[in-house]
């Protein structure tokens, strides 16, 4: 009997692998790659600081080619708006008008992001909070704004 039930158990643990190799929420088959070459998705990101949109789309990809040429698995986009304000004052040619989140430069230079991560198969994440385009550029006092739970100060 107790044969029987670790015969069963031992079963159980080989066909493991095989069981975590979907994904739980859509039963898609998942693709990890091997322990040599791991899938895009599992390797390490790098955390891409995007201080506005006036920087060349063509650099943004090169950087984040470069990122997975060495082993990366893409980057965190992150567009880092705190600049000027409370803060510090605006960078010289730094323009909210033209180069600001949601612009039509910003969306060129996200779409060069995303392009570049699809030709270089790698996988892109992109932050937003209250610093990271969502409710920026606005007054710091203004009601609508997302309130950070812990101040800096």
């Amino acid at each position: 009997m107790w044969q029987t039930i670790l015969n069963l158990l031992g079963t159980l643990l080989l066909l493991q692998p095989a069981l975590a190799d979907t994904n739980d929420q859509t039963n898609a088959p998942v693709n990890r790659g091997s322990f040599k070459d791991p899938a895009a998705r599992l390797r390490p990101r790098f955390r891409y600081w995007l201080p506005d949109a006036s920087v060349d789309p063509e650099t943004v990809q090169e950087n984040i080619k470069s990122a997975g040429a060495i082993g990366a698995g893409g980057v965190e986009f992150l567009p880092f708006y705190n600049y000027g304000g409370a803060l510090e004052p605006q960078p010289v040619g730094g323009d909210w008008s033209k180069y600001g989140f949601g612009t039509a430069a910003y969306k060129k230079v996200f779409l060069a992001a995303l392009k570049a991560h699809k030709e270089a198969g790698l996988a892109m994440d992109f932050a937003l909070g209250p610093n990271q385009g969502q409710g920026v550029p606005a007054d710091p006092n203004d009601e609508g704004l997302m309130w950070d739970l812990v101040s800096l100060c």
